[in-house]
């Protein structure tokens, strides 16, 4: 399937989508038992001013939260996220629309309002699925929620449930004043429905695994990911010979090979650019998915402006160097570019510094003059705090994606990065399924991506929690195992 054609049909299953989620607040409206929490201060409005439909009062509290984003995010706010606005408008028309579709449902039967409600959230979380799928653009809730995740200490999930109980305490306050101490529109339908969307979006997400489980119980293999260091690379960091001409059989067969690596693509090893065929890859730990014959970046991703200066002063009394990356290239202190060997049993090969990375005198200073440029955040500590330091930082940071390549070495991005997002990422852009890629790896950064492929594989000398869930293990990276496992695999 192409790129094109599979993101119309992503963008049809998201329009559909959108309107289901408008013909389940109408369903749950019309049973008068109270509807979402996102929707309970349109919904009161439009009692008090039936002027304007709930769909009009949708559209008005939409473009509120948009406009909140752009005040929360400011520069960060970019502009494809205007898209919003169209379909808060969309959204809009679809809710009355399927207001009238409802308008037949009697009024004022209990039981039947408990049906409507039951059957409209059910509608609504079908709708929220649908959007899920189609994975194009946040609706405006939860892009404002996120926004707001970006900018503070608190974690996305905690603050979905202060934005959710903000709403619906609003509704009612509003309610008491406009109706003279009457609680209008917001019963126990709106407890019901913020609890349940999301246990009905989880049972549809199961019920749709399964079945495509059922109808493509083999999937068609169309790529294999691999790691770099330590899985494809040779101990010296070459490429045998063997695995060059394995790797250019499997693209003959059509089969798109991707290297997948902690590396920015500056530097990857030339001699994997010799390699014919070769036309993506995925680097610094799924910041970039990239065009592999141009060198550069489809797709980077940088960290929330607020983050480093964060970590700079959560981390501000530890033992550590810094580095970091912006478009691909590494920036490194300058004591630690001098010394590579400095912290004890710390064995990266100095060549390796010294030929990817620009030495900075201050990476603090470095690293706040740019920090709204930044793919990621390198923390290099003496390998006996690591397991500590990276704990601490997840605790802290639940809002980014942190990670550790090394014994010494941790790694922040953004939120959506990490090999097995970059994995997903790509397989959007060529229109295929992660149940359709193979993935190769060894180390603590490449679990995730063994998980998110359709098959996992470790190399013999991987990390024992890299081994653990994996689907098989093969011969080790000097055994040129990759290669060995891509020819049994594809009968080449």
């Amino acid at each position: 399937m192409t790129v094109k054609k599979s993101f119309i049909i992503r963008f049809v299953v998201f329009v559909v989508g959108l309107f289901v989620m408008g013909l389940g607040v109408a369903l749950t409206k019309t049973g008068g038992l109270g509807v979402s929490p996102v929707s309970s201060i349109p919904n009161i409005m439009s009692i008090k001013f039936p002027v304007l439909t709930i769909g009009n009062w949708l559209i008005i509290a939409n473009c509120c939260l948009i406009l909140g984003q752009v005040l929360v995010l400011r520069r960060d706010f970019k502009i494809w996220q205007l898209l919003q606005i169209p379909l808060s408008f969309l959204f809009g028309y679809f809710t009355d629309f399927g207001m009238w579709i409802c308008s037949f449902i009697p009024s004022g039967i209990y039981w039947i309002q408990v049906l409507d409600v039951i059957f409209g959230t059910a509608v609504l979380a079908f709708g929220v699925f649908m959007m899920v799928q189609a994975n194009l653009i946040m609706n405006s809730g939860e892009a404002f929620v996120k926004a707001v995740s970006e900018k503070s200490p608190l974690e996305f999930s905690t603050l979905k449930i202060i934005f959710d109980v903000t709403f619906v305490a609003t509704s009612i306050l509003l309610s008491l004043i406009f109706f003279k101490g009457k609680v209008l529109g917001t019963r126990e339908g709106t407890i019901f429905a913020a609890v349940m969307v999301g246990v009905f979006v989880k049972l549809y997400t199961r019920v749709y695994k399964k079945i495509k489980a059922k109808k493509n119980p083999a999937p068609e293999y169309k790529a294999v990911f691999a790691d770099l260091d330590r899985t494809l690379l040779n101990s010296d960091r070459t490429i045998s010979d063997f695995t060059k001409e394995t790797i250019e059989k499997l693209l003959a067969k059509g089969i798109d090979f991707v290297p997948c690596s902690g590396r920015s693509i500056r530097s990857f090893p030339e001699e994997l650019f010799s390699v014919k065929g070769i036309k993506h890859s995925v680097s610094s730990n799924g910041v970039s998915v990239d065009d592999m014959q141009k060198r550069e970046s489809l797709e980077y991703l940088v960290l929330p402006e607020s983050i480093p200066a964060k970590v700079l002063d959560f981390l501000k009394d530890e033992d550590i160097y810094y580095e970091c990356f912006i478009n691909g290239q590494g920036y490194t202190e300058k004591k630690y570019y001098d010394d590579p060997l400095a912290f004890d049993e710390v064995t990266f090969p100095v060549d390796y510094v010294k030929t990817t990375r620009l030495a900075a005198d201050s990476m603090v200073s470095f690293v706040l003059e740019h920090k709204a440029e930044i793919g990621s955040l390198e923390v290099i500590v003496h390998p006996k705090d690591c397991d500590r330091i990276l704990s601490s930082l997840k605790e802290k940071f639940p809002e980014v994606y942190i990670t550790k390549s090394e014994r010494f070495l941790m790694e922040i991005s953004n939120i959506n990065c990490g090999k097995h997002h970059g994995l997903e990422r790509y397989c959007r852009m060529m229109g295929i399924e992660p149940a359709q890629v193979i993935a190769f790896g060894d180390g603590p950064n490449d679990t995730e991506m063994l998980q998110a492929a359709g098959l996992g594989i470790a190399v013999g000398n991987a990390f024992d929690e890299c081994k653990k869930i994996a689907a098989r293990v093969v011969e080790t990276n000097n055994e040129d195992g990759v290669a060995k496992e891509i020819i049994r695999i594809f009968g080449l």
